[in-house]
C-alpha cells in the first residue's frame, strides 16, 4: 500500500496540528483531571483504564477505517 508520505512528505505543519490537536489536547485536559480532582484510588483507577481503552479504541477504528478505504472496489 502506498501512503501519502512515502516518496517525499507532503504534510503541512498545519495539517499536522489539525490531525494531532483534536487527539493530544483532550488527552493532556483529561490527564490533568484525572490528576487534580479529589477521587478514591479505585475511581481513579477506573477512569484510566477507561481513558486508556477509549485510545485503543480510537486507534483500532481509525486503521479499520482506513483499510476499508484503501480496499479494492470488490473487496470490500
Amino acid at each position: 500500500m502506498i501512503r501519502g508520505n512515502q516518496d517525499q512528505e507532503i504534510d503541512t505543519p498545519a495539517s499536522r496540528m489539525v490531525s494531532w490537536g483534536p487527539f493530544v489536547i483532550p488527552m493532556r485536559c483529561t490527564t490533568y483531571c484525572i490528576q487534580t480532582v479529589e477521587l478514591e484510588h479505585w475511581h481513579r483507577a477506573q477512569l484510566i483504564t477507561s481513558f486508556l481503552f477509549v485510545i485503543s479504541s480510537a486507534f483500532v477504528l481509525a486503521k479499520t477505517l482506513r483499510d476499508h478505504q484503501e480496499a479494492p472496489e470488490g473487496q470490500k
